[in-house]
């Protein structure tokens, strides 16, 4: 039997006389390339897309240019082509003026400047004055009853707001600054037509900023009512008006403001010209730019966290080895099997002249074989779930555009050397095979040998053991939001859970020696079955180790989902038990206005889910210290988990840090300290708390920390 051909021939005959192993090893094979294609699609495909970059540039205009209030000592803006999703504003510093950025771009374009609001609260207000500017809290007594919604406005010039604004399905465009028009997903959601007038409410400033900088301080805790003069064909909740309210409040306070400009006229923006902006702290996204797509030596190098790098392949490669390892087991004892049913077939092979290797590769080779056409399979099927699924989770991503195509050759490759690992233990029987034993049907002599010893496996426990104590004892850094846990203890754990793993899985063969042996008093039928094991080794301990991987994974997806869990409620508490939910203004405006915006929360709820009842739950303002006990722990620190959780432990302080610091447990800005509720309110949030509700309703207070009760 010499030459490939006889091999490769007896290979497929084999394969095709177990059709339920061979399938059974492409499916097995093709699920674990198609999660790896589709995995890596999803979570590396996330560069910004041209087509969703090319709809921000309203048609008639070359670009849209964003003068950033970014510190300029951090020049240039290192933008793709696509633009920044975020970057940080400096609330000081203004941005580069308009005249400075025409000096850059072609002479015969012109800049229409724009404007764009925070989120506002949409009003329909029939009584207001259109064009009327007041305080935010003014007539909020005459929003009882009313349909609000979360709006922005877009202020522009009328050469610019031709450009910004959909097609009308109605009316006319804004004539004057006291008119706008307003989308059609907003006018429904309020019931408002043309003629009717509506009020945008800017709550006061909660300190955060957006793409915009600091516009929404700058135009904070005021409203503005509009005459709606036109319903345009968009499903958005938006207004667009002309310039005359956020405009002068910002020309009035620039600094730290984000400038928004539509770029108009015959001369494309090119990439050069948008790299100078880039030295003044402007981004440039660019119609030419983005059709005639800059080379990569063009472009700003990406930074790259060395360390985030070594985290992330470093999590893959454990996962790869606990996976592989969960689909050699399942797929080693289908060929052992197969492999004992062809004792006598082998040994006619091996009389015709067939050498060891030879009878080897009559297995390895159906590995191979199967693992490349499950995973050329594979990586078909997971970049097409891999497509489909970034289709919902990030719409506007072009996947096709950014796939990392390298995957799927990595995926073919590695199915190939899935399947020849998974049949090599197989393979190694089948040529230490003894012919005489295997024409009588019986196990080699060869193979007789005692059970392998606890040495080795003991070994890589105690190993996995030791180094996961003393990954736990590494120091933290003071501050683990920020730098993280050390990336030594993370490779020590990883270290830790693969030598574990290992061992357990090389516990398995002297475990079952140990059951074999002391089956013999049992009954007759565990006896029998005690002794199929013995003589079949090669088939059971792959199993009980896939078995034991398949396990282990879940219980540890348990056990790290209910800690984490129970993590996430101990450090920041839930308003609400499951099935039940809370509501609440992000920045209170008015008490008035607040009760409004929750009672449309409220309605809107009930047209889509059976919503049973509600309580009102209220929030203190102003300085709470006068109504919390003050911290037990000095500035800077915090008690840690059992002092706080638990009445009666003893005080220990951590660093805050590393302690007991609760965040917000209710959504809303207004105050995150101390709430004022009823017994009923509590239990509408959690029906178990009776004993709770009962202190409530006589008068009492409860605390979330048992270290400021006295």
């Amino acid at each position: 039997m010499k030459g490939w051909r006889p091999v490769l021939r007896l290979a497929w005959r084999d394969m095709l006389r177990h059709p339920a192993r061979s399938l059974l090893t492409l499916a097995l094979v093709t699920l674990a390339a198609g999660g790896l294609v589709a995995a890596v699609i999803v979570a590396r495909t996330t560069t910004p897309s041209t087509e969703s970059a090319l709809r921000t540039i309203p048609e008639g205009a070359q670009a849209v240019v964003t003068a950033t209030a970014v510190s300029p000592a951090t020049a240039p803006l290192p933008q793709p082509p696509e633009g920044l999703s975020t970057w940080f504003d400096d609330p000081e510093q203004p941005p580069l003026t308009s005249e400075q950025i025409a000096a850059v771009l072609p002479a015969t374009d012109a800049l229409l400047p724009y404007w764009t609001s925070p989120e506002l609260i949409a009003v329909p207000s029939a009584m207001a004055q259109p064009g009327l500017v007041r305080p935010a809290e003014t007539g909020g007594e005459q929003l009882v009853g009313q349909r609000l919604a979360p709006a922005t406005l877009r202020e522009a010039a009328s050469d610019a707001l031709d450009l910004l604004t959909p097609s009308l399905l109605t009316g006319q465009p804004p004539r004057t600054p006291a008119d706008a028009v307003v989308a059609r997903g907003l006018a429904g959601r309020l019931g408002l037509g043309v003629g009717d007038t509506v009020t945008l409410v800017a709550a006061p400033w909660n300190g955060w900023m957006s793409t915009d900088g600091r516009v929404g301080q700058v135009i904070a805790d005021q409203q503005k009512a509009f005459r709606i003069s036109g319903i345009a064909a968009s499903d958005e909740l938006r207004a667009w008006s002309l310039d005359g309210w956020i405009s002068d409040l910002v020309s009035a306070d620039p600094a730290g403001v984000d400038q928004r400009y539509l770029v108009v006229g015959p001369e494309p923006v090119t990439w050069e010209q948008a790299r100078r902006l880039n030295q003044g702290m402007v981004q440039v996204v660019s119609r030419h730019v983005l059709m005639h797509y800059p080379p990569s030596d063009q472009l700003y190098p990406v930074p790259v966290s060395e360390r985030d790098l070594m985290m992330q392949l470093f999590g893959l490669l454990v996962a790869g080895v606990l996976g592989g390892a969960a689909l050699l087991c399942l797929v080693t004892p289908a060929f052992a099997v197969a492999a004992e049913q062809n004792r006598r077939l082998v040994a006619l092979a091996a009389a015709t002249g067939a050498t060891p290797r030879d009878l080897s590769r009559t297995i390895s080779l159906q590995g191979v074989v199967l693992g490349g056409a499950g995973g050329v399979l594979g990586a078909g099927v997971g970049l097409a779930v891999g497509v489909v699924t970034l289709g919902f989770v990030q719409p506007d991503v072009d996947a096709w555009r950014h796939l990392p195509w390298w995957v799927l050759g990595a995926a073919v490759g590695l199915a190939v050397a899935l399947g020849w690992i998974a049949t090599f233990a197989p393979a190694y029987w089948v040529a230490r095979q003894n012919p005489l034993d295997a024409l009588r049907g019986r196990a080699s002599t060869a193979r007789k040998r005692q059970a392998s010893r606890f040495l080795p496996a003991a070994v890589l426990l105690a190993l996995g053991v030791s180094v996961a104590v003393v990954s736990l004892l590494l120091p933290m850094p003071d501050d683990v939001p920020a730098a993280g846990v050390p990336l030594l203890a993370v490779l020590l754990q990883g270290i830790a859970l693969v030598a574990f793993v290992l061992g357990l899985l090389l516990v398995i063969s002297p475990v079952l020696g140990l059951l074999v042996r002391g089956a013999a008093r049992l009954p007759l039928a565990a006896r029998v079955a005690a002794m199929d094991a013995e003589r079949h080794r090669n088939r059971v301990v792959p199993a009980s180790a896939a078995v034991l991987v398949c396990v282990a994974g879940v219980s540890f997806g348990l056990v790290l989902g209910a800690s984490l869990t129970s993590h996430e409620r101990d450090s920041v508490g839930q308003p609400t038990d499951p099935g039940r939910v809370a509501l609440g203004v992000r920045v209170a405006v008015s008490d008035e206005l607040d009760e409004a915006v929750v009672a449309d929360g409220i309605a809107v709820l009930r047209e889509r889910f059976p919503v049973t009842g509600s309580q009102p739950v209220y929030g203190i303002g102003g300085t709470q210290e006068r109504y919390v006990a003050q911290p037990a722990c000095p500035d800077g620190q915090a008690p840690d988990y059992s002092s706080a959780l638990e009445p009666g432990q003893p005080l220990r302080c951590l660093l805050y840090q590393q302690g007991y610091a609760p965040g917000l447990s209710f959504p809303t800005w207004r105050t995150s300290e101390a709430y004022v509720m009823t017994g009923a309110a509590l239990l509408a949030g959690h029906p178990g708390a009776a004993r709770a509700a009962s202190v409530l309703d006589a008068g009492g207070v409860l605390a979330r920390d048992a270290t400021v009760v006295v």
